[in-house]
């Protein structure tokens, strides 16, 4: 459930400006997430979002690539090639946080991830460039 309100609150703040954490509870709650401010509110600390000014005001922007790299280190319990696909163990409940980690960080040689609690499936462009991006990975 965790994983799947991260990446509910991952998409929200990169289709609609928000800027509160009201908003942002309200926004899921339209989602059927429902959720109590501390629980937002430590999400946000998780997801290592950020409060930036534009000139139209203030919004919840993602986590820069840094932060992304963070979520990697921390989160991913192993790394493994199976021909051209890589299988990515997580810590329970994080697959979808790292496989929308993997889709910011635009990697090209992954055509397309699916995740489920605690794996994602990267499928790959070719084998050496899945055992090379193991290899950064980990």
């Amino acid at each position: 459930m965790k994983s799947n309100r991260h990446a509910a609150i991952l998409h929200l703040i990169q289709e609609r400006d928000i800027a509160s954490q009201g908003e942002l509870t309200a926004a899921l709650a339209d989602l059927g997430f429902g959720a109590a401010q501390s629980t937002i509110s430590r999400d946000i600390r998780e997801l290592s979002l950020a409060l930036e000014r534009y000139p139209s005001g203030v919004k919840y922007v993602a986590s820069s690539t840094r932060n992304l790299d963070r979520l990697l280190k921390e989160s991913l319990v192993s790394v493994a090639c199976a021909g051209h696909n890589l299988v990515l163990r997580t810590k329970s409940g994080m697959a979808m946080a790292v496989a929308l980690a993997l889709d910011e960080m635009e990697f090209m040689e992954i055509l397309g991830s699916v995740a489920g609690d605690d794996t994602v499936l990267c499928v790959v462009r070719s084998e050496a460039e899945a055992q090379s991006l193991r290899e950064r990975l980990e």
